[in-house]
């Protein structure tokens, strides 16, 4: 799940929300999404697309990026 977690950190990037903004959105703390986004806690399927959306990217587009990325360092 690496792969995934490194696609969420640039999709957060590119939005400009903070962890804070996002944590609003799910209704978390940003602590849990700076865990979360650390790989301190395991991204589950829910989670992810629970996240991708309160980035507002399109989660399947993350899992496209992860397959095209499966075997990098």
């Amino acid at each position: 799940m690496e792969t995934l977690t490194r696609w969420l950190l640039k999709a957060q990037h590119d939005s400009g929300l903070s962890q804070v903004e996002i944590a609003e959105r799910l209704g978390v703390t940003q602590s849990w999404v700076s865990r979360l986004l650390s790989g301190e806690v395991e991204l589950r399927v829910s989670v992810y697309m629970d996240l991708a959306h309160a980035i507002g990217v399109d989660p399947v587009e993350g899992l496209l990026y992860a397959q095209e990325h499966l075997n990098d360092p």
